[in-house]
């Protein structure tokens, strides 16, 4: 098995990893943002319980989701953080979808529309990186030279 043909299965197990740790970020950040905000503390209380639980839900998949990092290449490095991008973008969508439908098991409705933006910017930067720089991501692109000024040297 080459170093970029891992199971599928194991590829989703790792993007699925990532994407619980993206939302976890995401929750944990928007704590120090409703403190400067000086919101309530249930909002608080929502954002470290969510994050704490996406985040041990994220160390749980990392036994299943190894990949051998170092032979993975920057054009596939990028399908996979686009990937994860996009969804961490879904999952927080169906957790603020969930609050307009029942308010009882999921985070406020503020809450849920930070942690959102939070990720659709992370998405929609993974793919306007990958719509502006089409030839870095392509399977072709080449490294860059000494001295190009991409280089170190």
């Amino acid at each position: 098995m080459g170093p970029n043909e891992y199971p599928r299965w194991r590829w989703h197990a790792q993007c699925v990893r990532y994407s619980l740790a993206y939302v976890s970020a995401a929750f944990l950040v928007s704590v120090p943002l409703r403190l400067i905000l000086k919101e309530s503390e249930g909002f608080i209380t929502f954002s470290l319980v969510y994050g704490v639980v996406a985040g041990i839900a994220a160390l749980l998949f990392t036994p299943i989701g190894q990949i051998d990092w170092k032979h993975m290449t920057v054009p596939r490095f990028k399908v996979f953080e686009l990937e994860v991008a996009r969804n961490a973008t879904l999952v927080s969508g169906v957790l603020l979808a969930g609050r307009l439908i029942s308010s009882r098991y999921f985070p406020p409705l503020e809450l849920g529309s930070v942690v959102f933006m939070l990720m659709a910017f992370s998405y929609l930067k993974a793919k306007a990186h990958r719509i502006i720089f089409k030839e870095f991501y392509s399977a072709e692109a080449k490294p860059p030279q000494p001295g190009s000024g991409c280089a170190p040297g």
